[in-house]
């Protein structure tokens, strides 16, 4: 199989969403720390905008179920998600947010929402990125952490 070798310019360019992508690292570690959630939390947290039971979640976040439970367990102490008796099967706990986890989340995707990663560039500019990383992304945008972020509202 033949290798192809990639142009200055190609490594350039993945060097630059590279880039792109550890300033928004950056930015989503603020966000979270602000709110004292670890990556696990906030995505355990991000993800319960729909009741889910502890294997849902799990199977949802690509996590082994054995640490769901320490994740939860710390969200549910901090008042963000409570556990309770799912009405169609009582063997069923369901993750519900709390008030306080609503806030939380409220907060959470605004501060991402408003990551500075394109604040340099024009509106016309920010279409045009957009339609690129749309064609080079393709239907791939319903990652997990994209899901997220939107919510499933």
């Amino acid at each position: 199989m033949k290798v192809k070798v990639a142009s200055e310019k190609d490594v350039r360019l993945v060097e630059l969403v590279i880039a792109l992508f550890d300033e928004f690292r950056e930015h989503a570690n603020t966000c979270m720390a602000a709110f004292d959630l670890s990556a696990a939390h906030a995505a355990a947290l991000l993800r319960l905008d729909t009741p889910l039971s502890q294997r849902e979640l799990a199977d949802c976040l690509k996590y082994d179920a054995s640490n769901i439970t320490g994740i939860v367990d710390t969200l549910e102490q901090r008042g963000l998600v409570e556990r309770q008796v799912d009405p169609a099967d009582r063997r069923v706990r369901r993750l519900v947010v709390t008030d306080e986890g609503s806030r939380v989340l409220v907060h959470l995707r605004k501060c991402f929402e408003e990551a500075s990663l394109v604040s340099r560039l024009g509106d016309d500019e920010r279409a045009q990125l957009r339609a690129l990383l749309t064609k080079a992304v393709g239907d791939r945008t319903n990652t997990s952490w994209a899901e997220m972020l939107r919510g499933r509202r």
